[in-house]
């Protein structure tokens, strides 16, 4: 995940999730891992 300091950890996030979603990685229905996984 990106460390620009400038930029809120949730929308690293999101930015996140989205890029696994575009790529496939990230398929239909799947579940997030969780928050703690998702903000480190």
């Amino acid at each position: 995940m990106s460390e620009d300091p400038f930029v809120y950890v949730y929308v690293r996030v999101a930015n996140e999730v989205e890029a696994e979603i575009r790529s496939g990685r990230l398929p239909h229905g799947a579940r997030l891992p969780n928050e703690r996984d998702m903000g480190a």
